[in-house]
């Protein structure tokens, strides 16, 4: 079994790849300078999807299945800020996101099971774009429960199904149903630390879940037993079958992080 280190090793030597592949792709498409720099920034997509490689036992299959999903999360990320409007891109840049898609999902395709690898990406997908374009028009959620629903439909849902595309490419379709569970909980959250940070960094405020605990719009009783819900579930599920690493004490770490980030004074304006 992979240590933690040597585990996080392998996703730096990912993200790095990724970057580089992503940047090749759309530097051939014509994107602009200031989309090639907003991609190399990108903190979280290059990086958090190869997580759910966690049961592929073959490093190089683990290794491009880590590329497969991560590429795509960037394109999915360049096609989310489309719908939304809500970054500084052009259409034009944002649209080459598309491309991304394509690259990650032959990836994903090369391996074993393609004709299960597609339609999962296709039956999961079609939840994730709906989700996408109700987000633009509907009330911001203004409640624990609201946004951890939302939550689970757009990262959970995401991480779900790259873990369990990686385990059908990967030779391990026993098991599809942890991998959805660990997924569905890493995405989870991941997006409550996105909304500390973007909450410290750009102010962001509507329907975000440090902005609602800041504001006293939800108790930060009811956030912190949300994230050791689904930290418990996340554990849960890494304890199934045979993982490559240990990630319980990294959950236990970030749990207690992400408490920490949401439970910090804040000056409402």
């Amino acid at each position: 079994m992979l240590t933690f280190p040597e585990f996080k090793a392998e996703m730096d030597d990912s993200q790095a790849r990724v970057v580089q592949r992503c940047l090749a792709e759309l530097t051939s498409l014509g994107m602009s300078r200031q989309g090639l720099d907003f991609v190399r920034d990108l903190p979280g997509y290059p990086r958090t999807p190869y997580y759910t490689t966690l049961w592929v036992r073959n490093p190089r299959v683990r290794a491009d299945l880590g590329a497969g999903v991560s590429i795509h999360a960037v394109g999915v990320k360049l096609i989310d800020d489309l719908i939304d409007d809500d970054q500084p891109l052009s259409p034009r840049d944002q649209i080459f996101g598309v491309q991304l898609l394509s690259v990650g999902t032959t990836l994903l395709a090369s391996q074993q099971r393609p004709v299960e690898v597609l339609r999962t990406l296709e039956d999961d997908y079609r939840d994730i774009w709906r989700q996408e374009i109700v987000e633009v028009s509907a009330p911001r959620p203004t409640t624990v429960e609201s946004w951890i629903a939302a939550a689970r439909i757009k990262a959970g849902v995401m991480l779900a199904n790259y873990a369990a595309v990686n385990c059908l490419a990967g030779g391990v379709p026993e098991m599809v149903t942890a991998a959805r569970e660990f997924g569905e909980a890493l995405g989870v959250l991941y997006m409550i630390g996105d909304d500390a940070v973007d909450f410290d960094e750009i102010g962001e405020r509507d329907g975000n879940l440090a902005h609602l605990v800041a504001s006293g719009a939800a108790d930060l009783a009811d956030v912190a037993a949300a994230i050791d819900e689904w930290r418990d579930r996340a554990v849960a599920a890494v304890r199934q079958g045979d993982p490559v690493c240990d990630l319980v004490p990294f959950f236990d770490h970030f749990a207690a992080k992400l408490k920490g980030l949401i439970s910090r004074p804040a000056v409402i304006a």
